[in-house]
């Protein structure tokens, strides 16, 4: 019995390959880093009906200080960020779907 490789099942062998081999880099087994745990992000948003004075914290001794329902946090304050009243202007100028709130762009 003969196998005769062509060209094209050697190119479909070689692009097959091409393909999985990055891929086998997620079966490697997860190696110990010295530097710690990765980092972690925690990112929270209040739509509507949320009460932000209960949950975003306030600084206090250049320390952020959370309330109570949100005192599970507290330990993670020295690692924390609160951003209030941001706005995108570029969405908002954006020809994109109008809202009540939004100006129209000029």
């Amino acid at each position: 019995m003969s196998h005769r490789f062509s060209r094209r099942r050697w190119l479909l062998g070689v692009g097959s390959a091409s393909l999985v081999l990055p891929a086998l880099e997620y079966f490697r087994p997860a190696t110990a880093s010295a530097a710690g745990p990765a980092p972690r992000l925690l990112v929270y948003y209040f739509p509507n009906g949320r009460r932000p004075e209960w949950w975003v914290p306030q600084l206090v001794d250049n320390q952020l200080v959370f309330p109570a329902q949100a005192a599970a946090l507290q330990p993670f304050a020295d690692r924390a960020l609160a951003f209030e009243n941001l706005s995108n202007n570029a969405a908002i100028a954006s020809p994109g779907p109008r809202t009540p709130w939004a100006p129209a762009p000029s």
